[in-house]
């Protein structure tokens, strides 16, 4: 998966959690709170990893924070490449 593709495969979930920084009112932030959950539900369907989601997620809140950026494009690197297996021999 490329950088393309995973840019638009999120990109409902990713503006979720930008509305979620940005509103003050309760009510409305329910509203994006369940829409984000929604949004996960189907990147699931999708075959991307909960893991992977919650990272990126965790990254949309504090974005400035490299700790979670780091682990999130860690993750992310992963999930392309495969699980890594060990060699026996």
């Amino acid at each position: 998966m490329s950088d393309d593709e995973f840019v638009f495969l999120v990109s409902g979930f990713r503006g979720a959690y930008w509305r979620l920084r940005y509103e003050r009112q309760t009510n409305r932030r329910r509203k994006w709170y369940r829409l984000a959950r929604k949004e996960k539900a189907r990147l699931a369907g999708l075959g991307i990893p909960q893991e992977l989601m919650r990272l990126y997620g965790l990254h949309l809140r504090r974005p400035e924070c490299q700790k979670r950026q780091q682990r999130f494009l860690d993750a992310l690197d992963e999930f392309r490449n495969g699980p890594r297996q060990m060699t026996l021999f």
